[in-house]
């Protein structure tokens, strides 16, 4: 019996915030002990509805972006950090000695919950009524295989990190064939099952893979702009600023991160001091990437050549004189500063010369409504949306491998639940593509109106089981997947 379930982020609690007065307003990122329990009460549900007998082994996949290596105060500490590190640098061995602060962090700040999909803490479940403490107690072995998404990436970057989340999990890492890297794919022949994070393929998600998984993608350089805010934001006396900013990791899609940031900016008639404060902050996280300018500039630069390599001779005549005969990488740089040194400068006005609102809405403008879906050069159609990227990779594997068994394709990544059929081959193979989704809490745009600036949030689950033929005669897969909205998720 394999489970999938992916997108946990579980964190070290550095950017959780406690509102002694009113708990109402705490922020906690990670997912609840309970959550666990339910999860393998179902699952012990599920074993003994389905001829315990026949089911001697279950196989957990954690599909990736499990432990949360990017989204921590971590970074930005100087004791934690006094090589000045970060998660977006290349071929950096001081990330190392970070991400095991990080990944201890983790285990600490998750006690509760691990010792529900840790083997090596599985002897800690005291509870004889829970599903897994009964399985274990029927002799049912239980193993955990890791498979990295893009925020634990760095885990296969740096064997010795392998080593440590190993010693101290208890978790394996997924062995593939076909060449394809150890702890990047989990694959079942017996079922026909092939199992990635999900941001990577045919057409992979720009902002979150670069190439392969030894090369960090921007995606890093994103967690790191916004952890400086959320981590000069966290050290404000302000409690509106706190609560919007910690809330700021759980916004999905990405790219609507800074519609949040709209949609809670403070009142300048209201609040004028938080927007004062707002404003220091921000120009604070702005002289920070000024001054790692050089080596933000050239690993961005590095990532969007290929987009650049694509503009046409007489595009690269008028670049070169619009910016007096330069490189096209001398013009972009020398925009980028041009662009920082701008913000910095709007930033030092006041409210009422220069609106906080105007700045923000120049970058979503600029950013994510103009450049991304260029780059991205998205096209309306029947298969366009959210999703379609997915799917339109899992389509691709899938014809791609015809004359193989897999049948079954998931990935995790985009935090959406999925189960889509794909194709069939000459009648003999029916495929489908799962999305695993997520156990993290969602906080997303309202659809309409088109330009909303509304959030709604709520907590998610999903859960996927396949079978073996040996297992049950009935089933092939079994898939679970639950929403809860509470008071507190407003």
């Amino acid at each position: 019996m394999i489970i999938i379930i992916s997108d946990l982020h579980l964190t070290d609690g550095t950017f959780d915030y406690t509102d002694t007065l009113n708990p109402g307003n705490d922020i906690n990122h990670d997912v609840s002990s309970e959550a666990f329990e339910l999860f393998w009460n179902h699952i012990y549900r599920i074993v003994t509805a389905n001829e315990a007998d026949f089911i001697k082994k279950i196989t957990l996949v954690l599909l990736g972006d499990i432990l949360e290596l990017r989204s921590t105060t971590k970074w930005m500490d100087d004791k934690c950090n006094p090589s000045g590190s970060r998660p977006w640098k290349e071929h950096d061995n001081n990330q190392i000695e970070v991400c095991k602060k990080i990944i201890d962090g983790i285990d600490d700040n998750n006690g509760e919950s691990l010792k529900y999909i840790c083997p090596k803490k599985f002897n800690q479940v005291k509870d004889n009524s829970n599903g897994l403490r009964q399985l274990i107690d029927h002799d049912i072995e239980i193993k955990v295989v890791y498979v990295v998404g893009n925020h634990d990436r760095m885990i296969v970057v740096h064997d010795s990190l392998k080593e440590h989340v190993q010693d101290r999990f208890g978790w394996e890492f997924s062995i593939a064939t076909d060449g394809i890297g150890e702890g990047h794919v989990f694959m079942v022949d017996d079922i026909g099952l092939l199992a990635y994070h999900g941001h990577g393929g045919e057409k992979p998600d720009i902002i979150d893979f670069y190439k392969n998984y030894e090369e960090p993608p921007i995606g890093a350089l994103l967690s790191d702009v916004f952890g400086r805010l959320m981590y000069h934001t966290q050290n404000s006396e302000f409690k509106k600023l706190i609560t919007f900013s910690m809330e700021l990791d759980n916004v999905r899609p990405s790219s609507d991160k800074f519609a949040w940031i709209l949609s809670n900016l403070p009142d300048k008639d209201e609040d004028p001091d938080e927007l004062a404060a707002l404003r220091k902050i921000l120009k604070q996280c702005l002289k920070e990437l000024l001054d790692e300018s050089d080596l933000i500039f050239d690993f961005l630069y590095s990532r969007l050549r290929e987009e650049m390599d694509k503009i046409p001779w007489w595009g690269d005549i008028l670049i070169s004189l619009a910016c007096l005969f330069q490189s096209k990488k001398k013009c972009l740089k020398k925009t980028l500063m041009k662009l920082l040194r701008n913000m910095i400068e709007n930033l030092r006005k006041d409210e009422e010369e220069y609106p906080l609102i105007k700045i923000f809405e120049d970058i979503q403008n600029n950013i994510f409504v103009k450049l991304i879906p260029k780059l991205l050069k998205k096209k309306k159609n029947r298969f366009s949306g959210p999703d379609s990227r997915y799917y339109k990779n899992a389509h691709h594997e899938m014809k791609n491998k015809v004359d193989t068994p897999y049948k079954y394709i998931v990935y995790g990544h985009s935090h959406r639940y999925k189960l889509i059929p794909l194709i069939t081959f000459r009648g003999l193979k029916d495929t489908f593509y799962f999305n695993s989704g997520t156990w993290r809490k969602t906080v997303e745009k309202n659809i309409f109106p088109e330009k909303s600036g509304d959030f709604q949030k709520w907590n998610r689950m999903t859960y996927i089981t396949f079978f073996s033929e040996s297992e049950n005669s009935d089933h092939i897969f079994d898939i679970w997947h639950g929403n809860l909205q509470t008071d507190k998720d407003f």
